[in-house]
């Protein structure tokens, strides 16, 4: 798993077992949020680096949308709430167990999971939490998936895109008009990173090429 420090008290992960997948860790004085898990393989590597290298635990961890490889590591983090999407929640609750079932049978390690919904959910307008000294907003951001969020940490313009932006457009579960909409967005909100959901960091002076590319 390659890890990096993007701006103060901000870290970001990618997966070397699956995708690309990318997941965050947002520190504060006290505890950490973590925006995605990984997939679960990996997810235990993100609690061990707050707990043993940042010297923290995990209050929150944010779940962009509710597939897989961005979720299904939400057990790891015992004690931690959830925050995602209502969608989010639903889909982990109605269709996730089934296709945890499958999976199980392909790998024995999908049969010590928990599939654990978002405590806390939103659907429309933003939700706010700080963290330390920085002020996190989420927001919807769907056309990928009908349930992703995007989480701004305001101070530092870093946009956590979970897959509402990657490397080549994707839609699961999502619309091609909202999936415009959404990477349309991302052109006007000064940003000086954007770490999509799978693939390496946008810096600043790339950002408007890669969202006109993708558009």
């Amino acid at each position: 798993m390659q890890r990096e420090r993007v701006s103060e008290n901000v870290f970001w992960f990618q997966s070397e077992t699956y995708a690309q997948v990318c997941a965050g860790v947002i520190a504060g004085s006290q505890w950490a949020v973590v925006v995605d898990t990984l997939m679960p393989q990996e997810s235990l590597a993100i609690r061990e680096f707050v707990e043993e290298k940042l010297n923290l635990s995990v209050r929150y961890v944010i779940n962009t949308h509710h597939h897989a490889d961005h979720c299904w590591g939400n057990c790891c983090f015992p004690g931690a709430t959830i925050i995602g999407h209502e969608g989010c929640r639903r889909m982990l609750t109605d269709r996730t167990p089934s296709a945890l079932e499958v999976a199980s049978q392909d790998n024995p390690l999908y049969r010590q999971l928990t599939i654990i919904p978002p405590h806390i959910t939103f659907s429309e307008g933003t939700f706010g939490l700080r963290v330390g000294k920085k002020h996190l907003k989420l927001f919807p951001s769907p056309g990928h998936s009908d349930d992703g969020i995007s989480v701004l940490i305001e101070e530092d313009r870093i946009l956590f895109t979970g897959d509402a932006f990657m490397p080549l457009p994707f839609i699961v579960d999502g619309n091609l008009e909202q999936y415009l909409e959404t990477t349309q967005s991302f052109l006007g909100m000064g940003l000086e990173n954007i770490i999509q959901g799978h693939g390496d960091i946008i810096l600043r002076g790339e950002i408007d090429d890669k969202v006109k590319e993708n558009i």
